[in-house]
């Protein structure tokens, strides 16, 4: 029998590689003994916007047995189709017995500050988005992600068939641990007794710069609140925190963050919180503190990808206003990232019935504004630099990345 499903942040020695890289954490998952609802469910069927793949996992394999690796390569086409980055995402996977209780643990292996095209000076990033965003590898393909998988938990492989309330869905576990080594993961943790602290040498992580509190003050902005410190402590037990969106819906619905008394390292922050009271089918419960046996989340919700864009992320089937639901629409962009063309692809495409195209640079300025005149319409880069975009098509859009 599983006990209460509590995330727990390990930290180790922080050696430092010419002061821009450090190791990054690791959070272990125990498993929650409480049986799902029946509507506790969010599965590919509900999403019809096709997003051709932009991003690419590499895992290597440790004692994994072939029944677990397509369960977690079914988990990195979910991410694959997500992401839009130009950079493979190196992942080293376990399957090994671990602690009692825990069903896996992932981590970014290591963080780096200051690199190339950094948005912020002196914040820890981790490895995969520091490679999205820098364009190149800055952690020299070695491994971005640790992901360890408990060989002796309860576990259902299936993730397509009818729903085992005895087990835990792998499938749903592996994209959480996934989320937390690309960088969903806050730095805070317990310093002695009634104290609390963030960050490596002083410095935050990405994640941690958005945490604020009810009246929107930063956690990690001096203005407001010393680092290691009891009313630190006292805000994220005792407080309400949020994560800071700057646009779109979740700009006022700030997705709310998980807190618990006594602070516990891991689970506290770098979770959505349960008290949100999201209906059972809504895909940010997949970031919650605790998983239900028999409960299965394919696919994150809204909330869940405006933090990681806000991070930094180009994200596939996220945008300020919306969330591509089961009703909407289908197209495709590729390849995405793109150099010198891009392809615009749409699904049930009437010439009888035009649809104009936008690409919209980062500030919003309109580049180019064009009607679609066929099913497959070749967009031209070049005049363009390097650098992020949008494609605006009818009242929806994807993000554009451009090497």
């Amino acid at each position: 029998m599983f006990g209460r499903l509590i995330f727990i942040l390990l930290w180790g020695a922080f050696p430092l590689l010419a002061q821009e890289s450090a190791t990054g954490p690791v959070i272990s998952c125990p498993g929650d003994a409480v049986q799902a609802a029946p509507g506790e469910e969010l599965t590919f069927r509900h999403f019809k916007i096709s997003a051709q793949p932009s991003s690419k996992f590499i895992p290597t394999y440790y004692s994994v047995p072939d029944s677990v690796q397509e369960v977690v390569e079914a988990a990195f086409g979910v991410w694959d189709k997500i992401l839009i980055n130009p950079v493979p995402i190196h992942i080293d996977v376990y399957w090994e017995s671990m602690n009692s209780g825990t069903l896996a643990s992932a981590g970014s292996d290591r963080v780096f500050k200051n690199f190339k095209n950094a948005p912020f000076r002196e914040v820890w990033y981790p490895s995969a988005l520091a490679d999205a965003l820098a364009g190149e590898s800055v952690n020299k393909n070695n491994p971005d992600i640790v992901l360890r998988i408990n060989r002796n938990a309860e576990w259902n492989l299936d993730y397509t068939g009818v729903r085992n309330y005895r087990y835990y869905d792998m499938l749903s576990v592996i994209i959480h641990e996934i989320a937390h080594g690309i960088g969903f993961m806050s730095s805070f943790e317990a310093s002695g007794t009634g104290k609390i602290k963030w960050g490596i040498q002083n410095l935050p992580f990405v994640y941690d710069r958005y945490m604020v509190n009810q009246e929107g003050h930063g956690l990690v902005d001096n203005r407001f609140y010393t680092n290691d410190s009891e009313a630190l402590l006292r805000e994220v037990t005792e407080g309400e925190i949020f994560f800071q969106i700057d646009s779109g819906v979740h700009r006022d619905q700030r997705p709310r963050l998980h807190t618990e008394n006594p602070f516990s390292a891991g689970a506290s922050l770098s979770h959505i919180s349960s008290r949100q009271n999201l209906p059972p089918d809504n895909g940010d419960r997949l970031m919650m503190p605790s998983l239900n046996l028999g409960a299965r989340y394919h696919f994150p919700g809204s909330g869940v990808l405006a933090i990681l864009f806000q991070m930094g992320w180009a994200l596939n089937f996220y945008e300020f206003e919306r969330e591509y639901g089961y009703g909407t629409p289908a197209f495709s962009l590729f390849p995405n990232p793109g150099s010198d063309y891009i392809y615009l692809k749409v699904d049930s495409f009437n010439p009888e019935t035009p649809t104009q195209y936008h690409l919209l640079d980062a500030s919003g300025k309109i580049l180019i504004h064009q009607t679609v005149r066929e099913a497959e319409t070749e967009i031209s880069l070049k005049p363009f630099p390097s650098g992020r975009y949008f494609l605006r098509i009818g009242t929806h859009s994807l993000p554009v990345i451009k090497l």
